[in-house]
């Protein structure tokens, strides 16, 4: 009897022992997890203030009334455009809010997973399937596959579409404007957020082909204005010796 008392009282304690290991592990991963919630809510809570102050900053700009923006799909994304002042903003992450005038703008292009599909100056062949079918405007017209002069054409799955800017800026030659980047829940190929970020890369490539093509119009016209950044002009060339010409420093 008093083995078998023994026995069981060690029964009760291994038990008592592994229900408090099993229970205070319990406790860690609920206040773990408590914890984690808490931090992801307050990163998203700055990452949503970063963004907003973003996009008051595009109305803070002097001379600048914008009448027209795109907040992003990428936090501190965003673009701007003032018709009647004839300036156009880019908020990037990280970076202060850069203002142009339309006439530093150089070229636009649509970008489908790293690699340009058109320009304002190319053409492209866009019989072919995919996505045609199911995406509406001229940027989904284009994402239906660039169709070469060979008999076959290549489906490639979109992952991400952005706006590229090509701009008369030594510090920001170019921008990129992301407008749809697959990956998480509802972010998969021909998903709304892709539908809606097609929507508005289609929206704003039209209105920088716009400006673009009422440049070209303005081309010698006596109120164009063009600032370039390299502002120095060449040395003239001058005659040194027989037959040679160099250029003076």
């Amino acid at each position: 009897m008093d083995l078998s008392a023994r026995s069981e009282g060690r029964c009760k304690v291994t038990l008592v022992f592994w229900f408090c290991l099993i229970g205070f592990a319990l406790i860690g991963v609920i206040f773990g997890a408590v914890r984690l919630s808490a931090w992801s809510d307050g990163e998203r809570a700055k990452i949503v203030a970063k963004h907003e102050a973003k996009m008051r900053s595009m109305h803070a700009i002097e001379g600048f009334n914008p009448e027209l923006l795109y907040e992003g799909q990428q936090q501190g994304v965003a673009l701007a455009l003032d018709p009647e002042a004839r300036k156009f903003a880019i908020g990037l992450p990280n970076a202060a809010t850069r203002v142009y005038k339309f006439e530093q703008l150089i070229a636009v292009e649509v970008v489908r997973n790293g690699e340009t599909i058109t320009t304002t100056r190319g053409t492209i062949d866009t019989q072919g399937a995919a996505l045609g079918t199911l995406l509406a405007g001229p940027v989904g017209g284009l994402l239906a596959g660039a169709k070469t002069h060979s008999v076959t054409t290549t489906e490639t799955r979109t992952t991400a579409l952005s706006l590229k800017l090509v701009l008369n800026d030594l510090h920001l030659p170019t921008a990129h404007v992301v407008f749809f980047l697959a990956g998480g829940p509802g972010r998969g190929e021909n998903s709304f957020a892709m539908h809606e970020g097609l929507k508005a890369l289609d929206e704003w490539y039209g209105r920088f082909k716009t400006i673009l093509v009422n440049l070209e119009r303005r081309v010698g016209a006596a109120d164009r204005e063009f600032e370039f950044v390299q502002t120095e002009p060449l040395p003239e060339p001058e005659q040194k010796g027989w037959m040679a010409r160099t250029f003076s420093p």
